[in-house]
């Protein structure tokens, strides 16, 4: 993983991928349970740094995906969930289910980030 993902040598590394194929890659990990603490700490910064190009479902994928692997920290999941926040405002009353699997990802958090394992 580390060669092909997470390596800064790697041909095309996390940091390049685009929201759609970080947020297929994390939810497929997931899928598979399979954690890799390094590529998911690459994720959560290339989440954060780029959050504004993440449609509403790539959001919800990753943040499913951290949450079901039990990764990141409380503020990750609180900063990407803000921020978040006035896009949701902006489509209330619009039937958008990229949008409603956000909110039903932040509803559903409360367990799960309870045995969150540390970010570096």
């Amino acid at each position: 993983i580390d060669a092909h993902l997470t390596s800064p040598l790697a041909k095309v590394p996390v940091s390049e991928f685009t929201p759609q194929e970080i947020a297929n890659t994390v939810y497929g990990f997931d899928a598979l349970q399979v954690f890799h603490a390094p590529l998911f700490e690459r994720v959560a910064e290339a989440t954060r740094r780029r959050l504004e190009e993440f449609i509403p479902q790539e959001v919800a994928n990753v943040i499913w995906a951290f949450a079901k692997q039990s990764f990141g920290s409380v503020a990750w999941f609180e900063e990407v969930l803000a921020r978040c926040v006035p896009h949701a405002e902006r489509v209330v009353g619009v039937s958008n289910g990229h949008t409603l699997s956000v909110l039903w990802c932040a509803e559903d958090l409360e367990k799960p980030l309870a045995a969150l394992r540390p970010m570096r």
